[in-house]
């Protein structure tokens, strides 16, 4: 699963996990990296960008299906790291050769998104709450 994990400060995290799984529901897109003793969990509820190793910019609501096309891409890609930026949104990185990037805001009203890890990555834990409650 995890070829390596490091802590980079505050709300930072260098990983190196697979993503071996994508959900989606009504209201709601999951990333999921997962073996028998660990797994990393984001989930997005918010609407995003998802941004591709040639510069293409892709806006998902995870409430419109018809947007979630380019999520599938992800499968079987390699989780970089995760950093909350100092306005509170989520920056993911993605890659395996090019680099896909995942820019989640915070919302006013809603839980933006929510990070969460066992076994090896049982320090990545993160939820952003409305507004800038994070």
């Amino acid at each position: 699963m995890g070829e390596f994990y490091r802590i980079l400060g505050n709300n930072s995290w260098m990983l190196q996990c697979t993503v071996t799984q994508i959900c989606f529901d009504a209201s709601s897109v999951r990333l999921s990296s997962w073996s028998l003793t660990s797994t990393l969990e984001i989930r997005i509820t918010i609407p995003f960008v998802l941004v591709q190793a040639n510069g293409s910019r892709s806006e998902i609501d995870p409430e419109i299906s018809k947007q979630l096309a380019p999520v599938l891409s992800l499968l079987r890609e390699t989780i970089v790291s995760l950093q909350i930026e100092t306005s509170g949104a989520l920056k993911v990185l993605i890659g395996n050769g090019g680099q896909v990037v995942l820019e989640v805001p915070l919302h006013p009203e809603y839980e933006a998104f929510e990070i969460k890890g066992t076994g090896e990555f049982s320090d990545v834990q993160y939820l952003a709450g409305p507004g800038n409650s994070f």
